[in-house]
């Protein structure tokens, strides 16, 4: 049973102070940068290509070296709406990533350790831990924490839309989430989120790490088609095959996904 927070604008904050401007002990150090996985989450039902083409641009623009996508078991915000089959969302990502590495599967960007442009393998990863955890919603600090332990030495990164800023102080252990983690927090058309003055009211010393982390659309250029736009579509019996990669397409078709009965 999830708690209620206690009473106050800011009461969900961790009373530790944190430091804005950090200093980085090993900054000018060519070899002294940790690998960077951007964690990827959402209910990916289903995954299209505006899912994957952000992917790219994460390591394209080199905001990370790998971007793991973990499919939520049901997050506690969304609508009962979802598709139930964890493993059905799991198969079509696997099929997504399968053709996108088909169809490119590496970019050029600068290494980091000379500076010179070289050729870099796409480096995508699917976890299901989401789904394999115990109990009906799946919580975004509990799967950065166990991450945390299982890859020790990897900075991690949660990558996120601008929506999600709306109502990030009522998530799980959101002033934890805040205080332990770094984001990517990328443009949603047509959700702004708060802005920078917003953010700083509402998360305090954790707005200005909020504001240096969310990228603008010249930055991050997005996909303006959410995956209800999809499953809408689909059960009018549209044609969304340009949106999806053409093997979920194809498995959507086959299994009759999100047609009326």
């Amino acid at each position: 049973m999830r708690r209620k927070r206690p009473d106050g604008p800011s009461s969900w904050l961790p009373r530790e102070e944190y430091v804005v401007d950090e200093v980085n002990p090993n900054e000018g150090l060519p070899f002294a940068r940790k690998w960077r996985m951007a964690v990827f989450g959402g209910s990916f039902d289903p995954v299209h290509l505006g899912h994957v083409q952000l992917a790219r641009e994460v390591l394209e623009r080199n905001l990370a070296d790998e971007v793991l996508f973990v499919p939520a078991k049901r997050s506690p915000f969304k609508a009962s709406g979802q598709m139930d089959s964890g493993a059905v969302r799991m198969e079509m990502l696997n099929l997504a990533l399968k053709d996108a590495m088909e169809e490119k599967p590496t970019y050029v960007a600068p290494d980091f350790r000379t500076g010179k442009e070289v050729k870099k393998v796409y480096r995508f990863g699917v976890s299901d831990m989401e789904l394999q955890r115990e109990g009906d919603y799946s919580y975004t600090y509990d799967t950065m924490t166990t991450l945390r332990r299982v890859y020790p030495d990897v900075e991690l990164k949660f990558l996120m839309g601008t929506d999600n800023l709306v109502d990030l102080q009522k998530w799980y252990q959101a002033g934890a989430l805040l205080k332990e983690f770094d984001f990517i927090i990328y443009p949603r058309p047509g959700v702004p989120g708060p802005n920078d003055v917003e953010l700083i009211r509402i998360y305090r010393v954790f707005g200005a790490k909020l504001v240096r982390a969310r990228l603008s659309a010249e930055d991050l250029p997005v996909w303006d088609l959410s995956s209800t736009d999809i499953r809408n579509g689909v059960a009018r019996g549209g044609d969304f095959s340009e949106y999806l990669s053409p093997s979920v397409w194809k498995y959507i078709q086959e299994h009759k996904l999100y047609q009326k009965a």
